[in-house]
């Protein structure tokens, strides 16, 4: 998460560990086939790469952008 430089800090403190999180994952594509019609995680295909250049992200913006999936996805 973007915070202009201020790392976040839960309630109970900062965790640990990745996993101490609890983040689900996100995919591109939540359900669906190509063929069939997909239902794809429109927030995460817009805001990703914005998020990603807001942080001066460079590599994993390249990363995630260069992706076919993403950019399937992104012209569907």
């Amino acid at each position: 998460m973007y915070t202009v430089g201020k790392p976040y800090m839960p309630a109970g403190g900062p965790a640990k560990r990745l996993e101490d999180r609890q983040v689900s994952d996100q995919p591109i594509v939540i359900a669906g086939d190509r063929d069939l019609g997909r239902r794809l995680n429109r927030r995460k295909l817009r805001e990703l790469p914005h998020q990603l250049l807001m942080l001066g992200d460079w590599k994993r913006f390249i990363d995630v952008c260069a992706r076919l999936e993403f950019i399937e996805a992104r012209l569907y």
